[in-house]
């Protein structure tokens, strides 16, 4: 703050100053015309020959001459120390000493002495009292030695009358040089607050105009980055919906595709309910089986009491021997399904581990159960043929035992001797009887778990395909989210571009201000 009033000290005194110089070249000059006019006025006098026998060309220039030395010279001084508090008192010396030597050599021009007042006038616009009182006083003292040095310049007529008239007037002159002194000196003062005022205001706004250049300049620079953020996220937004299209295409397949392993489980799911209720009925056939064997036994142990009835037994049991043989054939069609069915369910794992690869890390669990159906549907495949070769024995065996009851029925005579080979086949009938009872129980406990991982099957496809749903309103979600901020960034820029003009507009303004 302190630098602050010496700069403006500095400047206050540096104006001061240009005003006290100025004042000097009016002083100087309005002599310098009086003179010249003065010279001009005296020259023509000289030459219409109505002046005063003592007026000659030789005062004239020797008047001229010494004013020019002493006004000239007089200048030169005072502008070289113009900053100097004496400088006033030098300049109307110097013009006081100027008009002295002109009254002096042209005595015949008593009207010069209206000149000192022109000198009393112009010390006002010094604003110093002291330098209206020099001026007073060196007017007086330069009045009083001409008058004694050169008494032709003094008045006709009443001597005392007009010489303190005159002196009066210098008086008043004088004193009212003072009082328009401290009056201009006011008058200059307050211009000068003014001034400091209007320009402290100046560098105020200058310093604001500056501040607010600054803040335009930054103002534009985050305009320009947000300009270049919103176009970026404006290529972002479209990039994701581009994204978001594709992922919505991929989700629709995968729902399309997740519904026909649905419906293909589902199917495969009806299907083994049909193979279930199949291995019930064998299951009973075989019961019904192991139930006719023992009747069998019965009536071989009871063969020779009944003889008369042998022949029906016999058809009875031929009649039972073919309806085995064809559930025998059943069972091998029911085989061929299983494996028809293994291998659908190994095509719909291999697809499931497709899709889910797809998928990504949201289809790994699906993956691993594909991978354990696959497994399972290999073992059923195995299993199936383990049951194919036993049914073909089984057969193999049936067929056997029909040429062994036709034999018997053809040999119905030598049923006593053949007796025993009969109870030895029955008993190794019962035996494989036992065997693919027992098969048929393992394919029941394999077609209930493959029940069990088809119903799991089209559980997790249930699930898929509501995800897939869910997935799907969330992109159609997001996908509505990304437009809103499209247009939202869209709106951010044209608030950013109308920001930008605003700037601009404003940095004209400021621009032109700081000029002005």
């Amino acid at each position: 703050m302190v630098i602050i009033l010496f700069m403006d000290n500095n400047t206050r005194k540096e104006l001061f100053d240009e005003i006290i110089f100025n004042n000097h070249k009016r002083l100087f000059k309005a002599f310098t015309s009086i003179a010249v006019l003065a010279l001009l006025a005296t020259f023509i006098i000289l030459i219409t020959g109505t002046g005063s026998h003592y007026l000659t060309i030789t005062d004239i220039i020797l008047t001229g001459i010494l004013s020019a030395i002493v006004l000239s010279t007089g200048f030169v001084i005072v502008r070289k120390y113009k900053h100097e508090w004496f400088s006033p008192y030098l300049s109307v010396f110097i013009v006081m000493l100027s008009l002295f030597i002109f009254q002096y050599i042209i005595y015949g021009s008593r009207e010069l002495f209206a000149a000192h007042y022109i000198v009393l006038a112009l010390s006002v616009f010094y604003f110093n009292t002291r330098v209206a009182v020099f001026a007073f006083i060196t007017v007086v003292l330069s009045q009083i030695i001409l008058f004694i040095l050169r008494p032709q310049l003094i008045p006709e007529g009443p001597v005392g009358s007009i010489i303190g008239v005159r002196f009066l007037i210098y008086i008043w002159v004088g004193i009212s040089a003072v009082f328009g002194t401290k009056a201009t000196r006011a008058l200059l003062e307050l211009a000068l607050d003014k001034a400091d005022e209007a320009k402290n205001k100046h560098e105020r706004i200058a310093v604001i105009a500056q501040n607010v250049e600054h803040s335009i300049g930054v103002l534009n620079e985050k305009s320009t980055e947000q300009a270049t953020v919103v176009d970026t996220i404006n290529d972002l937004a479209n990039k994701q919906a581009a994204s978001l299209e594709e992922i919505s295409a991929s989700v629709e397949e995968l729902t399309s595709n997740a519904e026909n392993i649905s419906n293909t489980a589902r199917s495969l799911y009806q299907e083994m309910q049909i193979a279930n209720e199949s291995v019930s009925d064998l299951k009973k056939v075989f019961e019904e089986i192991t139930k006719s064997a023992g009747t069998i036994a019965h009536a071989i142990e009871n063969i020779t009491s009944l003889s008369n009835d042998s022949i029906q037994k016999m058809d009875v049991t031929l009649k039972q021997f073919q309806d085995l043989i064809t559930f025998s054939n059943n069972m091998s069609s029911f085989v061929e399904v299983i494996n028809q069915i293994a291998d659908q369910v190994n095509l719909l794992s291999l697809n499931a581990s497709i899709e889910a690869a797809r998928a990504g890390d949201a289809g790994r669990g699906f993956a691993v159960v594909a991978d354990e159906i696959s497994k399972l549907a290999d073992a059923t495949a195995q299993n199936a043929s383990q049951i194919a070769k036993i049914i073909a024995q089984t057969q193999n065996l049936m067929n056997s035992s029909n040429t062994s009851i036709t034999d018997t029925s053809r040999f119905l005579s030598k049923l006593n001797g053949e007796i025993r080979t009969i109870m030895q086949e029955i008993s190794h009938t019962n035996t494989l009887i036992q065997d693919v009872n027992v098969s048929i129980k393992a394919i029941a406990n394999l077609n209930t778990q493959i029940y069990n991982a088809i119903e799991t099957i089209e559980t997790s496809t249930s699930e898929q395909r509501i995800a897939n749903e869910e997935a799907s309103k969330t992109i159609v979600y997001v996908s509505d989210a990304a437009q809103n901020l499209t247009d939202i960034v869209n709106t951010v820029s044209n608030v950013a571009s109308s920001i930008k003009d605003i700037a601009q507009n404003l940095y004209t303004l400021v621009q032109a201000m700081t000029k002005a």
